[in-house]
């Protein structure tokens, strides 16, 4: 019974109705990291989890007319999984014995800094992430080794999944417009000491183009035909107005 009341009546209601809707699921749902060809079945199910993801939405102020917000794309998916390995063998855990064994597996994907895939049966939870975070510890004197792992998801920069490269059917990196090359560095890439989408805000105001705006156009066009601006490339203007990249002028 000391077993039983360490363990927790909170959790054994929970994992009693998890039983239940299993049951009428038809199958029983598993939480599944896989890394560097190993592979690491959680054996006690979460008593609860949420994966959190949002917009990574940006809001600008625009002279004369006021706020307005961008859209943009997806943030990253974050996960916060918390149970216990047990050290003996539970009728409603998959496998028992051997607790720090299995912690000391995620945590050399922790040091190693391993891309790590999460996936839970039964759901849409289902990427790649990296470790943030891996804390274990006991409490209850059973040998129990309880954890709390933060997964963070990990996307490959610059490369997308729906083109692959015809001869070596590797993903392609997608073509970047001006702009979107010109925004990669922000801290390096400025127009007049701003932000572009700061510049390119306090340029267009409420009305058609003017010179100034057209004149970025024709700047555009120039660094298009030049070949465009590498990663990490600093752009800005003299004091001429002319337009520079790496401190020489784009005409």
């Amino acid at each position: 019974m000391g077993l039983l009341q360490n363990i927790g009546r909170s959790y054994l209601n929970s994992r009693i109705n998890n039983l239940l809707d299993e049951g009428e699921a038809g199958g029983e749902i598993s939480y599944t990291l896989t890394a560097n060809g190993q592979e690491v079945v959680l054996p006690v199910d979460m008593e609860s989890y949420e994966c959190k993801v949002g917009n990574n939405n940006e809001t600008i102020n625009i002279i004369n007319a006021g706020e307005y917000l961008m859209k943009g794309k997806t943030g990253l998916k974050t996960i916060s999984l918390s149970s216990f390995f047990p050290a003996q063998e539970y009728d409603f855990a998959r496998y028992g014995g051997n607790p720090w064994g299995v912690a000391d597996t995620i945590e050399e994907w922790r040091k190693n800094n391993e891309t790590v895939e999460l996936s839970i049966s039964g759901t849409s939870v289902e990427f790649k992430c990296l470790i943030e975070s891996f804390s274990v510890g006991e409490k209850d004197g059973s040998g129990d080794v309880y954890y709390t792992i933060e997964l963070r998801e990990y996307r490959e920069i610059g490369v997308d999944p729906k083109k692959k490269d015809k001869v070596s059917e590797l993903n392609e990196r997608p073509k970047l417009t001006f702009l979107e090359r010109a925004g990669l560095n922000l801290a390096k890439n400025v127009i007049n000491g701003q932000p572009p989408t700061t510049a390119i805000a306090n340029a267009l105001g409420n009305s058609g183009l003017t010179n100034k705006q057209k004149g970025y156009l024709e700047i555009a066009k120039s660094v298009t035909k030049k070949g465009g601006i590498a990663d990490g490339d600093s752009i800005g203007f003299n004091k001429k107005g002319e337009f520079q990249i790496n401190g020489k002028v784009i005409k």
